[in-house]
């Protein structure tokens, strides 16, 4: 649940910006709600799931309904790595926000798998295993489709 808080609250911040910038086309409008995705939603999910692989594996594992082992610290630094690029959107644009929501949702996306895959065939129904499923798929959709939104619009500027 933890993370589609942070989806809402780069969803509020950017519809915020928007509010406030008053952008003159959609493309401008689709631009902001991403930058906005990036910088909070995908940099922050990411450094708490960096800090939670790496500094409580044990809880982080349990609440999953997984046994701890070497490779959640493995993950926990591809999630810092993931951290850094979104918050490095803020100044980099263009095909750099590509690269991040490629990385991001493709992690996440595969994550969904494991999870629902976990649900079906382990009968794993643990919150730590159910909740994230739900973020792992909509965080992505959502970049995916402001990414294509944007892009489509910017042509008809």
């Amino acid at each position: 649940m933890f993370f589609i808080g942070l989806y809402l609250l780069g969803l509020l911040v950017g519809i915020a910006a928007v509010v406030k910038k008053k952008p003159r086309d959609a493309a401008h409008v689709a631009e902001t709600l991403l930058l906005y995705q990036l910088v909070i939603t995908v940099a922050l999910s990411s450094l708490m799931g960096f800090v939670g692989h790496v500094f409580m594996s044990e809880k982080i594992a349990a609440q999953i309904g997984w046994a701890s082992n070497g490779f959640q610290k493995e993950l926990g630094f591809v999630s810092l790595g993931i951290a850094i690029a979104g918050f490095m959107c803020f100044w980099y644009r263009g095909t750099f926000w590509l690269a991040v929501i490629v990385i991001f949702s493709t992690f996440y996306l595969g994550a969904a798998v494991n999870h629902v895959k976990e649900m079906l065939l382990a009968q794993n129904f643990n919150p730590g295993n159910v909740f994230p499923a739900v973020s792992d798929v909509l965080i992505p959709l959502t970049l995916i489709a402001c990414w294509l939104l944007k892009a489509k619009w910017e042509g008809r500027s």
